[in-house]
Formats: C-alpha cells, structure tokens, sequence
C-alpha cells in the first residue's frame, strides 16, 4: 500500500474537500441532512470524502440530532476511509462532543462491533478510550468478536495492539480467544504489522499466559522470527525479558540467542568508506540530552542509540534552534535561523472560531530535500506531528511527504515500504518520531525497569489535554508537583523513550536485510526537550533553558568517524549543510559541515517567540546569555509579516537579561546579570549577540509568504497534541 494510497485519510485531504465547500452557494450545492446521513453511510468514497468534509467543517453548527445522526452513521460507514476518518474525529474531540453526539458515538461503535466482523475503524479507537467506555460496550468485547477480528488480516494488528494495552482487563472468558494456534499462527504472520504486535503482546504478558499458549512460542516461532529483520529486534527484546522463554525449546533457543548477538554486533558495523545511499535524518520528538544514556544518564533508557553513538560521532553540547517543533524543525531543514525562515508562530484561532492561521517558511532559499532532490535524490518524509503539515511549506521537495502517519509501528512500517520500492536510488528520509511526547505511553516492562509501576501510576490515563490542563495550572501557579508525582511523570517519559528505542533497531534490520546498512548514514536528533519543573514548569514552548533545548545529536556515517566525542557547542541549525555536504551537493547552502572538525561551527543561538514575547539565547565559551523583548500587541495585531528584529529595530525595545555560567550552573539557575564579577562577560556575550542579530541575511518574503490558513482536522490534531483548547 503506498504512501499515497487512498487507504490512509492524510488529515490535509478534508481539506480539499472543506475548501471547495465553502466557496460554493449554499443553497445549490450544500448536502441535505439526509443526504448527507446517507452519503456518510454508504460505501461511496468520494461520496463520503465530500460529506465528511462538510461535517468536519460544519459539526458544531447542526442541531444536536444531526449531530448524532450524522456521526452515527460515519462511524458504520461502508466506506473504509469515512469510518477511519469519523474514529478519529471521535477518538481527537471525545472530551468536547456534547453529550448528543457522544451517545452517538457510543451507538455507532456498538453497531460495529455487534457486527460478525466490526468495521475496521473501530479496533483502533478502543485502546485509547476503553476506560471511558460504559460498561455494554465493554462486555461486547468477548470471545467470538476476538476471535473473529484475530483471524481477520486488516484488523489483527490493531486487536493485538488492543490486547496488549489492555489484556489484565479482559475477562477470562474472551482471553479464551488467544490460543496457542492462533498466537503462534500471528507470530510468524507474513504481515510484519501483525507479527510484531503479536510478539509485543507476548513480550508484555508472558508471565500471565497460561502455560499452553506459551507453547506457541517455540523454537521454530522464535528461529523463524530470528532471520527475519523486521522481527528480530522484538524477539531480542522478548528473550532479554523473558530469558526463561528459551528453555522451551533449548537448542534452538539457544541458538537464536547466539544468532541474535551476531546479529547486533552486524546492525551497528560501519562498513566501507564510500558515499552513503540512503542518509536517514531521524527526529525523536521532546527527548532531551540528558535523559540518553551516551550523555551521562543513569537509567538505561537508549541502549540502540548508545550503541550507535559508539559506531560514529557524538555532539556533547548540541543546541536545538528553539523549544517547540514548527520553528526548530524549520530551522533543520533550512538551514537557517527562525527570525530568517520565518516560521515560528502558533496557530491563532479567529474570534469566531471558525478558522485558523498560522505562519509558514517565507524564504525562498532551497530547503535540504530541494538541494537534494534537484543533485538526484529521492526524498521522504515520514511524520507524526501536526504542526508539520503541508501548510508549513515544509513539504518543498520531498516526493512523498507524509505529515500524520501515526506511531513508531506505522511509521516505520510506511518508511520500509517506500525505502523498498527503490532501494537501489539515493534515498534521503526524515523521520519524526511523536512517541516520547505527552501523553507518555510505554509498556508496563519499560515503566518496571526504572523503579515504577504503570498500572498504578498518576499519569496513566493521562491524555494530552490532561497534561495541557495540568501545564496551565502551574503555570498559572494554582499548583505544583510533588518529588513523587515528579518522579512518576518521569517514569512514564523514560519508559517511552525506552519503548521508542526499540524500535529503531527495527530499521536497521531492515537496512541489513535490503543490504544497505553499510551504506547508509544516520543522524540522530531531537527537535527540542522537556521541562519537569526545573524552571517551574512542564512541557515545552515556554523559554529556551538547557532542559528544552540541549538535545541529543549523534551522526553515524560509512566510513566516517567512529567512537567520537566532541565537545565544542554546535547548532542544528548547521545539520542541512552537513546533510548536503555528505551527500555531494555541488552547490550546498549556507552553513558549517558539523563532520569536518577543523571549521568552526556557526553561533550557537535560539530563538522563542510565543504572543508578544520574544526570547533570544546565546551559549558561547562555557556561559549562556537570554534577552527578552515584550512587544506592544498593537505591533504583533497590526504587521503579522514582521520580523521580532524589525520590531525592536523600529521601536528601540530594550530587553531584559539573564547570564548564566554552564560550567558550575549547567541547569542555568542562578542569574549573574548584575554579578560585578561578570561585567566584561556580559559585554562580551551582549556584542556577540548584537553581531549575530544584525548580520543575519533576511532572504525576501516570498510569494508564499506570511500567514496561512490551515483546517478544521489540524486543528483537531493539535488539540489532541494539548496544543489548542
């Protein structure tokens, strides 16, 4: 299934659809509530795209029984692709539908799963809500729809998924379900989605099986899994868990074991000293520095990235170009500053609410894919972040962009697809990670391995709107956070960061097994961190300390440097030259290639502009200084295109200051502006940052340029992400 097959509803698609409806006469073209019932209904896809989109679009202007009329029926729709979209929908907006709607809702997901085979958008939205679910829905979930939606190849991933979410909450008589035919059929599946969800389910519950299922996983299951790339990884995992597993079948346990050893040691060989085919650009979405254990952390919460780290170059002091994605992003794949690119603005809502802008790339300087793709290489874009939509601009030269492909399983799984179907060409992918992001969700083995206990933890059930609403009341200083729920919330984010982990070694089998691994070079990195109150706060976006924008940056190239560790300050800001010099672009852009070690890297400064607040830092010679600039709203209300530096150009805004020194006060706590101590420092850093500032080029604002508008299913996404009320 390819990346842009009509088997996935990208989020930017309704608003094809939405865009054309409004601009056309109500009266003529506008669905009638019974059409549009029935169009959201029936097995028509392009029928259902064009009522989805006027429902989308319109939902919250319907009378209370349209509204659930018309959800009802998109939830049964005969149409794949109207079902997925209307359990999204329901899955992203649940905590505002109004009651109406959510007994709709309700109604709809029982019609499906009453079903002798329930449609395929309802598997996917129970792990999320199954505790908010009332009880009759919960005992429909029994053995035979188990059963009958295991042997059903498009939904056995997703119960496997379910299952393992929530198997201790199943009762005993639909676990009957899980044989040990059926669980050893799945864990040799061809489908690499369905074996892999199988062996996680195992890997989470082996000890609560019963000792005849756990038959299935034999020597044959576990050597068949072993040679295969895709899987091995997981199988790994499952034995370093369950090391008892491999006495069910002792010699050829033990021989998977020994091949599973050989296998790592291969995985992270650096091969010959050619250019590389395929450079992977991998962005772990909010993992900061210092919770990966190549950078000093004391829990074991990256053992593949370490292992990469020690097969290439470490950056020790790596600085992200601001503490929330669309800006930092934008900056990695241009190659230039914020205050340059231009986009780094939130989304604002209208004051009807009815619409959204946003600010989008305004340079016409080529990102990295457009360097790439014109010097010949095919380039992907895998992403699970909604604030990297198309409307960002962000998409320029990338043949395939995929901005909200779901989690690290779909993601990789829709890389590998597209990697094989021209394995044999240059292939640059960008693959941006969204699972060690809030809502933190890792398995109950990852959250036990650093101390804690995930069914008992107070950030369980968390959703992104509950850490939203959380972040604001401390913000807000109406409350704080206790050492024990501190250290509960950083289980759960190391135990994600522990779970997202494993997953990459399933890319690189994969890169093994098409015969790249050699020839591939890897970067990995983060697009910002996260605050856990050492600043007062949680979350990211709000100020620009170490904890939100030391990241961790580590490079792993054919032939290139090997346990490396470098410790002079570097700015993602110079990855797209480094990418392009690696790559022999004839004419790269603008930068410092971070790989050539005698070339000095360029400033290593940040920039944060949230409403009329604007934050710029400098970390230079072991200090760190912030500005602060506060810009009138009239400025902001009145000349969205301008830049901050035109503002405190134009209006002479002095800033407030803070310096820091990183060598005795890393965490940046203790303010020296007025240490006497420091006045030659100050003025240093001040002029340093001065010359920064003005000798930035500002390429004109292109045709593109300035705010755009983004629609209704974005806007749902980044309220899912706690981004938007």
């Amino acid at each position: 299934m390819g990346v842009g097959s009509d088997a996935t509803p990208p989020v930017g698609r309704t608003l094809v659809y939405a865009k054309r409806l409004r601009h056309v006469n109500s009266e003529s073209d506008n669905l009638r509530d019974e059409q549009l019932v029935a169009a959201l209904a029936g097995a028509d896809v392009i029928a259902g795209r064009k009522a989805w989109g006027e429902f989308a679009c319109g939902w919250e202007r319907m009378h209370a029984a349209e509204q659930k009329a018309a959800l009802e029926a998109a939830l049964r729709s005969g149409s794949w692709w109207t079902a997925s979209a209307a359990r999204r929908f329901v899955s992203d907006q649940w905590d505002r539908l109004p009651e109406p709607m959510r007994a709709g809702a309700e109604h709809g997901i029982e019609a499906c799963l009453r079903q002798p085979r329930a449609a395929p958008g309802t598997w996917p939205f129970l792990p999320g809500h199954w505790s908010r679910l009332p009880d009759r829905l919960k005992a429909l979930i029994d053995q035979e729809r188990i059963s009958n939606a295991l042997q059903n190849d498009r939904l056995a991933a997703e119960v496997w998924e379910f299952l393992t979410s929530h198997w201790e909450e199943i009762p005993a008589s639909a676990k009957i379900a899980v044989t040990a035919e059926r669980l050893s059929g799945a864990l040799s599946h061809s489908r690499c989605r369905i074996a892999l969800g199988a062996w996680e389910f195992v890997t989470e519950h082996w000890q609560l099986l019963p000792l005849p299922t756990r038959a299935a996983v034999d020597g044959e299951r576990l050597a068949a899994a072993a040679a295969s790339g895709r899987i091995a990884p997981t199988v790994e995992e499952f034995l370093a868990a369950h090391p008892e597993a491999a006495q069910v079948s002792q010699a050829r346990a033990s021989g998977v074991v020994r091949a599973a050893a050989t296998s790592a040691n291969e995985l992270f060989t650096t091969g010959v000293e050619k250019m590389p085919r395929t450079i992977l650009l991998i962005v772990l979405d909010c993992l900061r520095a210092d919770h990966v254990c190549s950078y000093g952390y004391s829990r074991a919460t990256t053992p593949n990235i370490d292992a990469l780290a020690e097969q290439g170059c470490l950056w020790e002091n790596a600085y992200s170009l601001s503490s929330w994605t669309k800006p930092s992003v934008a900056s990695i794949l241009t190659g230039l500053y914020p205050t340059q690119h231009g986009a780094f603005r939130g989304v604002k809502r209208s004051k009807a609410g009815q619409s959204a802008r946003t600010d989008a790339l305004r340079s016409p300087t080529p990102t990295l894919a457009e360097s790439l793709s014109t010097a010949g290489w095919r380039c992907g874009a895998f992403i699970n972040n909604a604030q990297l939509g198309e409307f960002t601009h962000l998409n320029r030269g990338f043949s395939s962009y995929a901005p909200a492909v779901g989690k690290a399983d779909r993601l990789i799984g829709i890389f590998l697809e597209w990697l094989e179907a021209a394995a044999d060409r240059k292939n640059f992918a960008y693959l941006h990670f969204l699972d060690t992001h809030a809502p933190y969700q890792p398995r109950r083995r990852h959250v036990a391995m650093f101390g804690g206990n995930r069914d008992s933890n107070l950030y369980r059930d968390f959703s992104a709107r509950d850490y939203a609403r959380l972040r604001r009341t401390i913000s807000d200083g109406q409350r704080t956070l206790s050492d024990e729920e501190l250290e509960q919330m950083m289980q759960m984010y190391d135990g994600a960061i522990r779970r997202l982990d494993g997953k990459l070694r399933i890319i690189l089998a994969m890169l093994k097994e098409l015969g790249l691994r050699d020839r591939t070079a890897i970067f990995i990195t983060a697009d910002h961190g996260e605050e856990f109150m050492e600043h007062g706060q949680i979350g990211h976006g709000q100020a620009l300390y170490t904890e939100l924008t030391h990241v961790p940056l580590i490079a792993q190239t054919p032939g290139g440097p090997s346990g490396v560790r470098r410790n002079t300050p570097v700015s993602q800001v110079d990855l797209s030259h480094t990418i392009q010099r690696l790559a022999q672009v004839e004419h790269p852009t603008p930068g410092c290639n971070l790989l050539d070690f005698d070339t000095t890297p360029r400033p290593v400064c940040s920039e944060l502009l949230v409403g009329r607040r604007y934050t710029q830092t400098l970390r230079r010679a072991g200090f760190s200084m912030h500005r602060r600039y506060k810009f009138e709203r009239s400025d902001v209300d009145s000349d969205a295109a301008a830049t901050p530096r035109e503002w405190v150009v134009s209006r002479s805004i002095k800033p407030k200051t803070e310096l820091y020194d990183l060598r005795t006060d890393a965490g940046e706590h203790e303010n020296l502006t007025k240490a006497a101590e420091q006045k030659v420092t100050r003025k240093k850093l001040s002029a340093a940052m001065d010359t920064w500032w003005s000798g930035l080029e500002m390429p004109d604002a292109g045709a593109a340029s300035g705010n755009v508008e983004i629609d209704s299913q974005v806007v749902q996404r980044l309220r899912e992400l706690g981004y938007m009320d």
